[in-house]
């Protein structure tokens, strides 16, 4: 069989498609050109441009009455019951991985203390410098232990690359390892996550009184809690003279300041949906900022410590000062560090030394340090299974109780896991998109029988549109990229701000030609043929792809032609993140047009408005199009940009 690509560039972006037919060569399409659709055949006949075929409206689905809600003790039985067969397949797993989650004979060539105080290993394999690791299983931040000897002490993976392994010894279990020493690095499993979500389920039911117990009323419809109807009035220390909102954020659209004011006047629930590029995150900051000047304590949770410390660094930029970061040193990005609860405790040692000089007998002890640190702080931040009975904020009564609790990329959270947070706070906030990535499950069943639908997306169906309030002006994508995303999942809603509306790669400074560093980037990545596109172009390129073994082929390309800073990732990988040019390969490619889970709308959506000016998708038209979503984003490629047969692309 013969393969063929074709490539389309669509918005400045890019497209390549390739196709095992003989008959028929892959077409694609370029956002934002001449919307020409070349289509190359095996035998020696001329191009042909396809008429696209009429549009027609597609009939309605018969109409089918809505499932009736959930009562929490249905919710719990069920859930339980999913959460067991999820965990099952996650120890079947481990079972078959057996051997690849073990890494042995690795060299400590430099330990360090740092200046936040723990210590740090740097491995390699034995073999020297320049040798990979074996293959493994082994990822940044996961638990894993150390051998040393006859000692065992455990760590967290900060760093990982081929060739080395970055390891943050656990606290008080972590003693010298001498340099050149050989050791064994294990992954652990660990099931305390799963033990604790099932814990807090099964306590759903006793949470009755108290704002608690209201809170859970309405997030489930009781009557014994009716729906509250938002406040009249904004509390006046907010407000200007003119009786506006004072903003934090002056820059904020009509949208998001609607969505602030909307958070502050409900009573228990509110849910910012946000497209992608909205500015969830801006507008997540205001909505905190202002619960904080209204004398309230916020509780910031998300699935992710990627998420968590997204919203730490924008707190940060606004100057909010009192606040604390609880987690392992090792999934805390280094920068922000300074606020991770050891350092702010370590702080306040140093306080309590100067004030008492010798005086040691009244010298608090680190627990007391750590539960005065929580207690005085304005805002904590940390991820979902952190904020659990049995994490660090077990230590504080009143320190573990909040006004607010905000919720980040609450649609990628288990159920179960937002619980774990819940009854701590008087209010909740969620912000997320229900049309992007859903919580990541292994067990099929486990996602069919409704596991994989968020508190965010229960919420949603329960109330309609009374505790939400939509973003609807984005600021990632060029109107091109943007409008397939828009008309296909968001009603056609969504616009481009102006300052993106119409911005291309080649407006980028230092970039000499939109079309030869994307061809460059394409050669590079997916065919492993030279191409150098400039060092900062390089930077601002990513490239998407389905499946973690293609990550690493194109990794494995782009090493050898020298393109080290475009970077590689999954879907998830790249998801709550922007690019200004992402190349986005589906991979699929068989005689029975079978998309496997490219048929995922939500992750397509995702994948696709990562993109700011120029999006490339590398696909095989004749299979993808076997999707009806993905068919619509051919169709979308093909009127809307430049198409270029595969054969046409080789440098």
């Amino acid at each position: 069989m013969r393969e063929s690509r074709s490539e389309t560039r669509g918005g400045g972006s890019r497209a390549r498609a390739k196709s095992r037919n003989r008959k028929e060569a892959d077409t694609t399409a370029d956002v934002a050109a001449t919307g020409t659709v070349s289509k190359a055949s095996g035998a020696s006949q001329p191009d042909v441009v396809p008429p696209d075929p009429p549009s027609q409206p597609a009939p309605d689905p018969p109409s089918e009455p809505p499932p009736k809600p959930l009562s929490c003790k249905e919710l719990v039985k069920l859930h339980l019951h999913l959460l067991e067969k999820e965990h099952r397949t996650e120890v079947w797993d481990r079972q078959r991985l057996y051997g690849r989650d073990q890494l042995p004979g690795l060299l400590v060539v430099q330990q360090r203390r740092t200046r936040h105080r723990f210590h740090e290993l740097l491995l390699r394999p034995a073999a020297g410098r320049d040798a990979m690791f074996p293959r493994n299983c082994i990822s940044s931040r996961d638990s894993v232990r150390v051998r040393v000897g006859e000692r065992w002490p455990t760590a967290v993976v900060r760093h990982k690359t081929d060739f080395e392994l970055t390891l943050v010894m656990d606290k008080n279990k972590s003693k010298h390892v001498p340099l050149h020493t050989f050791v064994d690095v294990h992954k652990m499993h660990d099931d305390s996550t799963h033990e604790r979500m099932c814990a807090a389920l099964k306590a759903l039911p006793s949470l009755k009184s108290g704002p608690v117990g209201c809170l859970r009323a309405t997030l489930f419809a009781e009557d014994a809690c009716p729906l509250e109807p938002p406040a009249a009035q904004l509390p006046p220390q907010l407000l200007d003279e003119s009786g506006q909102l004072r903003l934090f954020n002056t820059l904020l659209d009509p949208s998001q300041r609607a969505a602030v004011e909307f958070t502050l006047r409900q009573q228990r629930l509110a849910i910012i949906h946000g497209p992608a590029g909205t500015g969830k995150t801006t507008t997540a900051v205001e909505a905190i900022l202002q619960h904080v000047e209204r004398g309230q304590r916020v509780l910031v949770c998300a699935p992710s410590n990627t998420a968590v410390d997204n919203l730490l660094e924008k707190l940060w930029e606004a100057e909010l000062g009192n606040m604390v970061r609880l987690g392992h040193p090792a999934r805390i990005r280094e920068d922000l560090l300074d606020f991770w609860i050891d350092q702010c405790a370590a702080y306040l040692l140093d306080d309590w030394e100067k004030r008492l000089g010798e005086d040691w007998n009244d010298m608090p002890n680190e627990k007391q340090l750590k539960r005065k640190v929580i207690e005085d702080a304005e805002v904590v931040l940390c991820t979902l299974a952190t904020a659990s009975e049995q994490g660090p904020l077990k230590i504080t009564k009143q320190g573990g109780e909040f006004d607010l609790l905000v919720i980040d990329e609450a649609t990628q959270a288990l159920e179960a896991a937002c619980w774990l947070a819940i009854p701590r706070a008087k209010k909740v906030l969620m912000f997320g998109d229900p049309e992007q990535l859903s919580p990541m499950l292994r067990n099929k069943s486990a996602e069919k029988g409704g596991l994989s639908v968020s508190l965010m997306e229960r919420q949603l169906q329960l109330h309609g549109d009374a505790l939400v309030c939509k973003l609807g002006v984005q600021y990632r994508m060029n109107e091109h990229i943007q409008e397939w995303s828009s008309d296909r999942y968001y009603g056609g809603l969504l616009s481009a701000a102006p300052h993106v509306l119409r911005h291309r790669l080649s407006q980028l400074p230092g970039t000499r030609s939109r079309q030869n560093l994307g061809e460059a980037a394409l050669v590079a990545a997916h065919a492993g043929r030279a191409g150098r596109p400039t060092a900062s172009s390089s930077k601002h390129m990513g490239v998407i792809t389905p499946y973690a073994a293609q990550t690493a082929a194109v990794r494995a390309a782009l090493r050898r032609h020298k393109l080290p800073d475009v970077e590689v990732n999954t879907v998830d990988g790249f998801q709550g993140r922007e690019k200004e040019a992402i190349l986005l390969s589906l991979v699929r490619s068989n005689p029975k047009r079978d998309v496997g889970f490219l048929g995922d709308k939500r992750r397509i959506n995702v994948a696709v408005t990562r993109a700011r000016r120029q999006l490339c998708v590398v696909c095989d038209t004749e299979t993808v199009s076997s999707d009806e979503v993905l068919a619509s984003l051919v169709t979308h490629l093909r009127r809307n940009g430049e198409v270029r047969s595969a054969r046409k692309c080789r440098l």
